[in-house]
């Protein structure tokens, strides 16, 4: 069942199922396990776990870092050679240059009742951005439709502060109700407060060098199988550092 689930099992030349039938006189073929190759170059990248169980492994994923995929440098692909597990899957995906927390399925069990959790909004992620200009509201809710689909955030001011190019700069912490590609970025983005260091929605002006000022800091999901409410937290990037210096970070302990 392992070597089907890997879709290494070929019946007449094609990938079978858990479903195929197999009759008198079909050809079947067992394909050697999956392995992962990874530039040497990149061997040494180090895998920070902030939470892990039998079902998933919770992971920080570094700026630049792409999360999955057919490059030969991902995190998942680094995360399964780390656990020696070829079954490994993302939940969930953050853009390339985005910092934070990424969920990984084990095993399908997993990927079954986590992908039900985020169609329903069971887990709850939080971002910290900073964004160019003066937020005036201390809370919005954006509801912008992507691709033709509903979406939603809600973005709460912590402080404004001067910066460079911008004149002035704002860190917020963002909710994001529904899940859509680039979802925050966008909603910053039309509310006419786009997030530093991005080139995709707002190439001009934009303060060079320290990349996108955005971080997935924490997670939250419960586990149907115990009921352990599973809360994951990471520290913002050192880019962040700069930004801290100038504002009263109690609310990142308190949160």
């Amino acid at each position: 069942k392992k070597a089907i689930i890997e879709n290494r099992v070929l019946v007449n030349g094609k990938i079978g199922q858990t479903s195929t039938w197999v009759i008198l006189g079909d050809q079947l073929e067992l394909l050697p396990p999956i392995s992962y190759k990874i530039n040497p170059k990149f061997e040494g990248e180090k895998i920070n776990v902030v939470y892990e169980n039998d079902d998933l492994i919770i992971v920080e994923k570094r700026c630049g870092l792409i999360t999955n995929g057919i490059n030969k440098l991902t995190l998942e692909k680094c995360v399964s050679k780390y656990l020696n597990n070829n079954n490994l899957k993302t939940a969930h995906r953050l853009d390339k240059d985005t910092h934070g927390l990424v969920i990984l399925c084990k095993n399908i069990h997993a990927q079954n009742w986590i992908g039900r959790a985020f169609e329903n909004r069971q887990i709850r992620k939080k971002y910290t951005a900073l964004i160019q200009g003066e937020l005036l509201a201390n809370v919005i809710i954006s509801r912008v439709h992507i691709d033709g689909k509903n979406s939603s955030s809600i973005i709460r001011k912590i402080e404004s502060i001067d910066w460079p190019i911008h004149g002035r700069a704002t860190l917020v912490v963002v909710e994001p109700i529904s899940g859509r590609k680039h979802q925050i970025r966008k909603h910053l983005f039309q509310i006419g407060h786009p997030v530093v260091g991005d080139v995709l929605y707002h190439k001009n002006d934009r303060y060079r060098g320290s990349g996108l000022y955005l971080s997935c800091m924490e997670l939250q999901l419960k586990d149907p199988k115990t009921n352990e409410c599973i809360y994951a937290k990471v520290d913002l990037p050192k880019k962040f550092d700069k930004v801290m210096k100038r504002i009263d970070f109690a609310y990142l302990n308190n949160s």
